[in-house]
């Protein structure tokens, strides 16, 4: 009988287990990448010498863009969620661990529109550019920078 005891009280110490240690340290993609610098592996046009780096951020002005040429000219572009800055208005459609989903709308422009999809995979950030014209997409491909950025 006693032994009968043991099985049911430990029968019932496994199911009272939950997983909610699991559901709790899953985090978004805002919060997995907070502060993370990547560098794009090409140049952004092949006319332009310019250098792409993004810094994700786990708040309101979610992501910066720091264009950087090769004589050193910067330029900055912040963007918040929900905010009209400079004519874009961007909305996240998607945060969660393995996936940023961003609309964006030009409301300057007739308000194009389009989508921008983050998404790593093995040390690589990949973005991919969601266009109405394009809607299998197009691809750019980051990799860690480990120093600061001059927009961050």
């Amino acid at each position: 009988m006693k032994k009968l005891l043991y099985l049911l009280f430990t029968i019932t110490l496994l199911g009272c287990g939950s997983n909610d240690d699991d559901n709790a340290s899953a985090q978004t993609f805002l919060e997995k990448y907070d502060g993370k610098v990547w560098k794009n592996d090409g140049f952004l046009d092949d006319d332009y010498d310019w250098w792409r780096y993004v810094v994700f951020n786990n708040d309101n002005q979610f992501f910066t863009i720091s264009l950087v040429n090769e004589q050193g000219e910067v330029e900055c572009y912040y963007h918040y969620a929900d905010q009209n800055i400079d004519g874009y208005l961007y909305e996240i459609i998607e945060n969660n661990e393995e996936r940023l989903l961003i609309n964006w709308t030009f409301v300057q422009d007739n308000n194009q529109r389009g989508s921008l999809e983050y998404t790593v995979n093995q040390n690589k950030l990949i973005m991919r550019d969601l266009e109405p014209e394009t809607p299998e997409g197009e691809f750019d491909y980051f990799s860690e920078y480990f120093f600061d950025i001059p927009c961050n």
